[in-house]
């Protein structure tokens, strides 16, 4: 669970050049405890889309580098990540052990730091070369996600479609 303190990311300040093998497609995730995270997305399936938003099925090569510059150590295998492209509940699913983890991502209020990693994803995935974006989430349609609906349950990927209905119909509350 996520503390209900929320911070907005900041994009980090990058020193000197990425990795060479930055350069093949390679984006960053985060960077903590003397390690950074890394991506590369080499595919992408558009699994359904509809007025709630497109969800794509990526397969990633995640890697990771002692900082920001240093060489990058890839896994062996690709995986599977959920992307949910959507203004009303824009998310990044993955299966974990005991079921499916569900990163919601508030680019109206910030995106905790914790997960700069789906952010990431998720901005190279839906917006790739749009320099409005998250700057201008809110132009482009964003909305802010309640702290008690950030909390989302899933069977499979595809259920994050009703959950997107309920966030764009009115609460009543």
């Amino acid at each position: 669970r996520r503390a209900p303190t929320r911070r907005r990311s900041t994009p980090r300040t990058r020193g000197s050049a990425p990795p060479s093998d930055a350069a093949d497609g390679a984006q960053p995730g985060r960077c903590g405890m003397e390690e950074c995270s890394w991506s590369k997305t080499l595919s992408s399936t558009v699994v359904q889309e509809d007025q709630r938003g497109r969800l794509l099925a990526l397969s990633l090569l995640g890697g990771s580098s002692r900082n920001e510059t240093s060489r990058i150590t890839w896994n062996d295998r690709p995986h599977t990540v959920y992307v949910f492209c959507s203004t009303a509940l824009p998310a990044v699913m993955m299966k974990v052990d005991d079921g499916w983890q569900v990163d919601v991502l508030d680019f109206i209020d910030g995106v905790p730091g914790v997960l700069e990693s789906s952010a990431s994803i998720y901005a190279n995935a839906c917006h790739a070369g749009d320099r409005r974006f998250p700057s201008d989430a809110e132009a482009l349609g964003y909305a802010h996600i309640d702290d008690e609906r950030e909390d989302v349950q899933i069977d499979q990927p595809t259920d994050i479609f009703d959950r997107a209905s309920m966030r764009l119909a009115p609460s009543g509350m």
